[in-house]
């Protein structure tokens, strides 16, 4: 996995990740030292939709990967936490 969004604690986005129609990608939401998520950590998954970003889906302690296996250009929005978190992507 590659590291998207590095573990902090401030709002991130992540860099556009372009998917063509026979590509799958894995979006992984990951704490600190600890491998148990903070409760209401959240992460969105966006599509770009000409200049703009639409949230397709989310990530969060109770769900905190995503797979996506679709064509287009998408992003990863990380919203600020008192605890440092961060997202991986295959």
């Amino acid at each position: 996995m590659a590291e998207l969004i590095a573990v902090n604690t401030a709002q991130a986005d992540s860099v556009d990740v372009t998917l063509v129609i026979t590509a799958a990608a894995t979006f992984l939401l990951k704490g600190g030292s600890d491998s148990n998520l903070p409760r209401g950590t959240v992460a969105l998954l966006q599509a770009k939709s000409g200049t703009q970003y639409i949230t397709v889906g989310q990530l969060d302690d109770t769900k905190p990967m995503l797979v996506v296996n679709a064509a287009g250009v998408f992003r990863v929005r990380k919203l600020a936490s008192a605890i440092a978190v961060g997202v991986d992507q295959n």
